[in-house]
């Protein structure tokens, strides 16, 4: 550094002997790394989700819930995770790419007939299951 004024500072390579007039904000004085960093991967977006699609978002607290996108609006997704549905922007979303939600996780608590079709079509009553 040959010279400072009032924004600007006047400076020589060391190399080439060649002379810069350069602003103080390009001074790194202290030597830090100055890379600029990879962004930090975003969520979805509203073209890569389809009602059905099951993802994972963090609410306010920092809790991770798991469900499936049952309705797409313009900023935000509505996701039912067990018998809640949320709001979530895209942005929060991620994709599940394995996993299993299990069906108790989708089912409403309550007594539950399961209804089975039988070899000639006609439907036959099963024993009724409690959920919780």
């Amino acid at each position: 550094m040959l010279q400072i004024n009032r924004t600007r500072a006047l400076v020589e390579d060391l190399e080439d002997g060649k002379r810069w007039t350069i602003p103080f904000y390009l001074i790194n004085l202290e030597g830090r790394d100055i890379d600029i960093a990879p962004t930090k991967p975003r969520g979805l977006d509203r073209n890569s989700v389809k009602v059905g699609d099951r993802v994972a978002f963090r609410d306010r607290r920092g809790e991770e819930h798991f469900g499936e996108v049952t309705k797409l609006n313009q900023k935000t997704a509505a996701v039912q995770v067990g018998a809640v549905r949320w709001r979530v922007a895209y942005g929060l979303l991620a994709p599940v790419i394995e996993g299993d939600l299990g069906a108790d996780d989708l089912a409403l608590p309550g007594t539950w007939t399961r209804i089975e079709e039988g070899k000639d079509g006609s439907e036959n009553q099963d024993t009724e299951e409690p959920r919780e």
